[in-house]
Protein backbone atom coordinates (compact mmCIF):
# COMPACT_ATOMS: atom_id res chain seq x y z
CA UNK A 1 0.00 0.00 0.00
CA UNK A 2 3.19 2.32 0.81
CA UNK A 3 3.85 2.14 -3.01
CA UNK A 4 0.49 3.30 -4.22
CA UNK A 5 1.58 6.80 -1.76
CA UNK A 6 5.03 7.01 -3.06
CA UNK A 7 5.70 9.64 -5.69
CA UNK A 8 8.71 7.84 -7.28
CA UNK A 9 9.89 10.82 -8.82
CA UNK A 10 10.90 12.05 -5.20
CA UNK A 11 12.30 8.40 -4.36
CA UNK A 12 13.50 7.25 -7.85
CA UNK A 13 16.59 6.29 -6.67
CA UNK A 14 15.53 4.47 -3.33
CA UNK A 15 13.36 2.61 -6.08
CA UNK A 16 16.24 1.74 -8.33
CA UNK A 17 17.71 0.24 -5.38
CA UNK A 18 15.34 -1.69 -4.55
CA UNK A 19 16.31 -5.87 -5.64
CA UNK A 20 14.18 -6.84 -8.78
CA UNK A 21 12.53 -9.72 -7.28
CA UNK A 22 11.46 -7.58 -4.44
CA UNK A 23 9.79 -4.86 -7.19
CA UNK A 24 8.75 -8.05 -9.07
CA UNK A 25 6.74 -8.81 -5.66
CA UNK A 26 5.06 -5.33 -5.25
CA UNK A 27 4.27 -5.25 -8.76
CA UNK A 28 2.13 -8.51 -8.76
CA UNK A 29 0.18 -7.16 -5.47
CA UNK A 30 -0.38 -3.79 -6.87
CA UNK A 31 -1.68 -5.76 -10.41
CA UNK A 32 -4.13 -7.63 -7.92
CA UNK A 33 -5.92 -4.61 -6.54
CA UNK A 34 -6.49 -3.18 -10.10
CA UNK A 35 -3.08 -0.28 -9.48
CA UNK A 36 -2.19 0.43 -13.24
CA UNK A 37 -2.06 3.91 -12.57
CA UNK A 38 0.53 3.54 -10.23
CA UNK A 39 2.56 0.48 -11.94
CA UNK A 40 2.60 2.71 -15.02
CA UNK A 41 4.45 5.69 -12.61
CA UNK A 42 7.29 3.76 -11.48
CA UNK A 43 8.18 2.54 -14.80
CA UNK A 44 10.36 5.65 -15.89
CA UNK A 45 12.43 5.06 -12.76
CA UNK A 46 13.18 0.98 -12.94
CA UNK A 47 15.80 -0.61 -14.93
CA UNK A 48 15.57 -2.67 -18.31
CA UNK A 49 15.98 -5.97 -16.15
CA UNK A 50 13.56 -5.24 -13.51
CA UNK A 51 10.93 -4.00 -16.39
CA UNK A 52 11.64 -7.54 -18.19
CA UNK A 53 11.22 -9.35 -14.76
CA UNK A 54 8.23 -7.73 -14.02
CA UNK A 55 6.58 -8.70 -17.95
CA UNK A 56 7.89 -12.01 -17.21
CA UNK A 57 5.80 -12.07 -14.29
CA UNK A 58 2.82 -11.02 -15.70
CA UNK A 59 1.20 -13.37 -17.77
CA UNK A 60 -2.32 -11.45 -18.87
CA UNK A 61 -1.13 -9.28 -21.84
CA UNK A 62 -4.19 -7.50 -21.45
CA UNK A 63 -2.84 -6.48 -17.86
CA UNK A 64 0.67 -5.08 -19.47
CA UNK A 65 -1.75 -3.34 -22.06
CA UNK A 66 -3.24 -1.45 -18.78
CA UNK A 67 -0.24 -0.70 -17.70
CA UNK A 68 1.32 1.14 -20.74
CA UNK A 69 -1.81 3.11 -21.21
CA UNK A 70 -0.56 5.26 -18.47
CA UNK A 71 3.48 5.09 -18.81
CA UNK A 72 3.82 9.13 -19.42
CA UNK A 73 7.15 8.96 -21.38
CA UNK A 74 7.01 8.20 -25.02
CA UNK A 75 10.81 6.46 -24.74
CA UNK A 76 10.31 4.06 -21.65
CA UNK A 77 6.81 2.94 -23.62
CA UNK A 78 8.95 2.21 -26.73
CA UNK A 79 11.57 0.83 -24.48
CA UNK A 80 8.63 -1.54 -22.70
CA UNK A 81 7.38 -2.67 -26.05
CA UNK A 82 10.27 -3.63 -27.07
CA UNK A 83 10.77 -5.58 -24.55
CA UNK A 84 7.78 -7.52 -25.23
CA UNK A 85 8.70 -10.95 -27.09
CA UNK A 86 6.71 -10.99 -30.48
CA UNK A 87 4.38 -14.17 -29.17
CA UNK A 88 3.36 -12.06 -26.96
CA UNK A 89 2.21 -8.98 -28.55
CA UNK A 90 0.43 -10.98 -31.01
CA UNK A 91 -1.19 -12.76 -27.65
CA UNK A 92 -1.99 -8.99 -26.86
CA UNK A 93 -3.66 -8.12 -29.65
CA UNK A 94 -5.43 -11.11 -30.52
CA UNK A 95 -7.04 -10.33 -27.13
CA UNK A 96 -8.39 -7.79 -28.13
CA UNK A 97 -10.97 -9.09 -30.30
CA UNK A 98 -13.25 -9.83 -27.61
CA UNK A 99 -12.20 -6.73 -25.63
CA UNK A 100 -14.53 -3.81 -24.83
CA UNK A 101 -14.52 -0.62 -25.87
CA UNK A 102 -12.23 0.49 -23.05
CA UNK A 103 -9.30 -1.43 -23.74
CA UNK A 104 -9.41 -0.61 -27.64
CA UNK A 105 -8.97 3.20 -26.22
CA UNK A 106 -5.80 1.69 -24.20
CA UNK A 107 -4.32 0.18 -27.21
CA UNK A 108 -4.54 3.50 -29.33
CA UNK A 109 -3.42 5.87 -26.45
CA UNK A 110 -0.54 3.54 -26.11
CA UNK A 111 0.26 3.29 -29.66
CA UNK A 112 -0.99 7.26 -30.29
CA UNK A 113 2.60 7.58 -27.60
CA UNK A 114 4.96 5.63 -29.81
CA UNK A 115 6.92 6.37 -32.71
CA UNK A 116 6.19 5.89 -36.77
CA UNK A 117 8.10 2.87 -36.88
CA UNK A 118 6.13 1.55 -33.81
CA UNK A 119 2.79 2.52 -35.52
CA UNK A 120 3.47 1.18 -38.28
CA UNK A 121 4.16 -2.57 -36.86
CA UNK A 122 1.45 -2.78 -34.58
CA UNK A 123 -1.49 -1.60 -37.45
CA UNK A 124 0.39 -4.13 -39.70
CA UNK A 125 0.26 -6.41 -37.07
CA UNK A 126 -3.32 -5.34 -36.42
CA UNK A 127 -4.33 -6.19 -39.89
CA UNK A 128 -2.67 -9.33 -39.84
CA UNK A 129 -5.26 -10.50 -37.55
CA UNK A 130 -8.07 -8.96 -39.28
CA UNK A 131 -8.46 -6.51 -36.05
CA UNK A 132 -9.51 -3.82 -39.08
CA UNK A 133 -11.28 -1.45 -36.99
CA UNK A 134 -8.15 -0.79 -35.02
CA UNK A 135 -5.72 -1.49 -38.08
CA UNK A 136 -7.76 1.67 -39.08
CA UNK A 137 -7.34 3.69 -36.91
CA UNK A 138 -3.78 3.21 -36.01
CA UNK A 139 -3.72 4.54 -40.13
CA UNK A 140 -5.73 7.55 -39.15
CA UNK A 141 -2.83 8.08 -36.16
CA UNK A 142 -0.04 7.66 -38.73
CA UNK A 143 -1.29 9.96 -41.46
CA UNK A 144 -2.71 12.87 -38.74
Amino acid sequence: AVSARIDPRSAGEVVRRIPSDRIVAVARELLARGEHVTLARFVDYLAPETIAAVIDDVADELELLRIGAYVESPAKLAELVGQLAPERLRAMFAALRGADDALWLEALTVAELLDAGWRRRLRELAAELELHALAEAMQRLATG
